[in-house]
């Protein structure tokens, strides 16, 4: 699942985001699926903070055929970690944050040393 995650990031960033967005990336999620042999899976692009693409794709339950929706829930397994980190440098790229600063800056509730 990372990969297939990792893989349709980096298509979309290095094809960068025009008219033809959504074929791209329907083109990459199917290639990628039957690739991995992936029953299904979920895009989302956020854009200037909105939801400017959201689709699913295979099925959420492939024994009852309900297919991924919008309301799908995955298990992110270790997938989160990565993708925080992504996150992370991201903000700290647009320098809104320190990486050697105090973590309680940005999580009050983190305890003391």
């Amino acid at each position: 699942m990372r990969s297939i995650c990792f893989a349709i990031f980096l298509y979309l960033i290095s094809a960068g985001l025009a008219a033809s967005l959504s074929q791209r990336i329907d083109e990459a999620a199917k290639s990628e699926m039957e690739r991995q042999q992936i029953v299904g899976l979920a895009v989302g692009i956020i854009q200037g903070g909105r939801i400017s693409y959201l689709k699913g794709y295979g099925w959420a339950n492939r024994e009852n055929r309900v297919p991924v929706s919008r309301k799908t829930m995955f298990r992110w397994a270790s997938i989160s970690k990565s993708l925080t980190a992504l996150s992370a440098m991201q903000l700290w790229e647009k320098d809104q944050l320190k990486l050697d600063g105090d973590v309680r800056q940005y999580v009050p509730e983190f305890p003391d040393k």
